[in-house]
C-alpha cells in the first residue's frame, strides 16, 4: 500500500496462501474482506507488514481499507 492506494488492486493466489501485505504509506491501512469475517488484517502501520491466510474457497473478494473506503480491491482465489 502506498498513496492511499492497494497495489496491486487485484491479486491472483492459491486457495488457503499466506498473504502478507506491506503498508509504504504514511498512516495506517487495512486489507479488510467486504463480507464480514472473511479476512481482516487489523491496522497496518507506516512500514509494518501483516499476514493473512486466503480463503479456502475459490472465487473473488472484494476488499477495502477501513479507515480509507475509497481504497479497494480483489482478492482472486483459485
Amino acid at each position: 500500500m502506498k498513496n492511499f492506494k492497494h497495489s496491486p488492486n487485484r491479486l491472483t493466489i492459491k486457495a488457503g496462501a499466506t498473504v502478507s501485505v506491506t503498508n509504504r504509506d504514511i498512516v495506517g491501512h487495512t486489507v479488510t474482506s467486504d463480507t464480514a469475517g472473511i479476512f481482516d488484517t487489523g491496522l497496518i502501520g507506516k512500514d509494518e507488514t501483516k499476514t493473512f491466510l486466503a480463503p479456502e474457497t475459490p472465487g473473488e473478494y472484494k476488499y477495502h481499507c477501513t479507515p480509507h473506503p475509497n481504497m479497494t480491491g480483489v482478492l482472486v482465489v483459485e
